[in-house]
């Protein structure tokens, strides 16, 4: 079982939404220990990759907030097809 700790997310400018998404995500054991096991070696889009640097801070006891760039920046290209 992977421990964790409440970490705050930063607010990247009307991304309170997703901060609030990302708290609730990072709480599931069943996330936590995806992302825990995966190996991942692709080359695109890896939501298990993207979320371990959230899941690493949380267990991090030094981290007291934690800045989601790396998937605020990936997001909104996600969306540009539809």
């Amino acid at each position: 079982s992977l421990s964790f700790q409440v970490v705050g997310i930063q607010n990247m400018g009307n991304s309170c939404f997703m901060g609030a998404t990302l708290q609730m995500v990072a709480q599931m054991q069943e996330i936590r220990e995806i992302v825990a096991q995966n190996r991942c070696r692709s080359k695109g889009f890896c939501l298990p990759c993207l979320l371990r640097p959230l899941l690493v801070a949380i267990q991090d006891e030094q981290v007291v907030v934690f800045s989601p760039v790396n998937l605020y920046e990936f997001l909104p290209g996600c969306f540009q097809s539809l």
